[in-house]
């Protein structure tokens, strides 16, 4: 949903207050990482107290693919206003080798 506000924030800054106008887009890009980090330490604290399967560590290196363009983004400010077509781009890499993993996991 940041995501989508910082899309717009451009748009919406006339009319409405969004989370992003609020925070500002360096803020909300702050934010997005932080809550990212976060569900990655969720995920490890369910796989040591045995809420998730061990598996599901083998996605781990795929938040590289989330993490990447928002690093870059708040490094370089001309990448800011291309994040979400980057996150495009990232998902269809995310999608082929979530399927991937999953096959090798499941059928070999």
């Amino acid at each position: 949903q940041l995501l989508q506000e910082i899309r717009d924030f451009d748009a919406d800054k006339k009319f409405i207050k969004t989370t992003v106008i609020v925070l500002s887009k360096r803020n909300s890009i702050k934010l997005t990482i932080i809550l990212l980090v976060s569900l990655l330490f969720i995920v490890l604290a369910g796989v040591i107290i045995s809420i998730f399967p061990i598996k599901s560590l083998v996605y781990f290196p795929l938040s590289y693919f989330l993490f990447e363009p928002l690093y870059a983004s708040l490094k370089n400010r001309k990448r800011e206003e291309l994040l979400l077509s980057y996150f495009r781009k990232r998902l269809t890499q995310i999608i082929i080798i979530f399927f991937i993993l999953f096959l090798l996991m499941n059928f070999i």
